[in-house]
């Protein structure tokens, strides 16, 4: 597991990266286990992580467009639900 700070993993930092086998077409995977199915590859891990910026970036515009919760960083989505719904309620007073 690598730990990342740049920008474009702000909220969700914990990202997984391995190489991919020859049957698996090889490259680099890299894979968000707090968002659930985002992931994408390169042929180098820097082109992995590149790609990954997109990749994160997609899934959360999203997940956010069908009106889906965003998982906490821990995984879970209650507490992120919870806050979607305090953030819509705070839209609609005013």
């Amino acid at each position: 597991m690598i730990e990342m700070t740049s920008s474009f993993t702000q909220k969700y930092d914990c990202l997984n990266v391995r190489p991919l086998t020859a049957d698996e077409g090889g490259g680099y995977l890299v894979e968000f286990p707090d968002l659930p199915g985002c992931m994408s590859d390169g042929e180098t891990v820097a082109e992995a992580l590149a790609n990954a910026a997109d990749a994160q970036a997609t899934w959360l515009a999203a997940m956010r467009e069908a009106g889906r919760p965003i998982p906490a960083k821990d995984g879970s989505t209650a507490n992120a639900r919870k806050i979607e719904l305090a953030k819509q309620r705070r839209h609609e007073v005013r």
